[in-house]
């Protein structure tokens, strides 16, 4: 089934239903029977060898379908596509790009970060890694040029909205 992007998709998503009916445990499928893990490993090495072309583009240049796998990856192994994000990253990605390919852009009255895209974010990056890359952006350094596309500043003001206590800006105290 996962011989095509879309199987792929389809099996990850069969896969988690299946090991989650009540979609409650964790992001990704945690489970302990020898069946459902060897599927899941057979998920992500599918998932991975989808992902390669893609590993060859720019961030910006991600189709849909590529941002789907990589959503879906986080269900099977999200060490795995941490990993493979983080070497993007290391070797020519751009964070906010990216994240602009992964975000849809925000459908009135919802939230553009949702709590569902907020926990998979957590899984794709850690909410540390991904404060601590968009540092520059999150703060309006002088050295870091603003967005010029809108969605890219939506979801940097998303992410401001959703900043956790420890990665909040704190005011120059006076001398």
């Amino acid at each position: 089934m996962a011989a095509t992007p879309d199987g792929a998709v389809l099996a990850t998503r069969t896969l988690h239903s299946a090991t989650d009916p009540d979609d409650t445990a964790s992001e990704h499928t945690t489970t302990t029977e020898l069946s459902a893990a060897q599927a899941r490993d057979a998920l992500t090495s599918r998932l991975a060898e989808h992902l390669a072309p893609a590993a060859q583009r720019s961030a910006p240049d991600l189709t849909d379908q590529d941002s789907t796998l990589i959503w879906m990856w986080r269900h099977t192994d999200p060490t795995g596509i941490r990993t493979w994000l983080r070497a993007r990253l290391d070797h020519g990605w751009e964070l906010l790009p990216l994240l602009a390919a992964l975000i849809t852009p925000q459908q009135f009255p919802f939230p553009l970060i949702d709590n569902d895209t907020w926990t998979g974010l957590d899984a794709l990056f850690t909410h540390d890694d991904l404060y601590t890359r968009l540092t520059p952006h999150l703060t309006n350094s002088p050295d870091t040029p603003p967005p010029t596309d809108q969605h890219q500043t939506n979801i940097l003001q998303a992410l401001r909205d959703r900043r956790p206590a420890q990665h909040q800006a704190t005011p120059d105290t006076p001398s």
